[in-house]
């Protein structure tokens, strides 16, 4: 279960996965590419991400799209599902991955003279 990203809602665990269907599924709903969604995701986008995720459970609990993001917003704010479960979300999918630290280039290179 190493691509599934488990958020407690009202004392519960459920399980959110970015599978093929959902990212499918989301495409057709958004109008766009998913990569576009995720680069700027706007509310829209990110109500229809988490419902699209949610395991079976969850929207078992939370009949549709309005009432999953009202209860992740009581519990976590706006800020917090976008910086860290959203990214999870799409970083455990294989979609994208984290960002590594990229080394700094050594001073060697920078004062280069060319001969004519």
């Amino acid at each position: 279960m190493d691509n599934v990203v488990i958020i407690k809602i009202e004392g519960t665990e459920y399980e959110f996965k970015l599978k093929s269907s959902s990212i499918l599924y989301l495409e057709k709903k958004l109008g766009r590419n998913i990569f576009e969604a995720f680069q700027n995701p706007d509310f829209t986008v990110m109500v229809n991400i988490f419902y699209a995720c949610a395991n079976d459970a969850c929207k078992l609990k939370y009949k549709n799209e309005a009432d999953l993001f009202d209860a992740l917003l009581a519990e976590y704010g706006m800020q917090e599902l976008a910086e860290t479960y959203l990214a999870q979300i799409v970083e455990k999918s294989g979609l994208v991955q984290k960002q590594k630290d990229i080394p700094t280039p050594s001073g060697e290179d920078k004062e280069k003279t060319w001969n004519k």
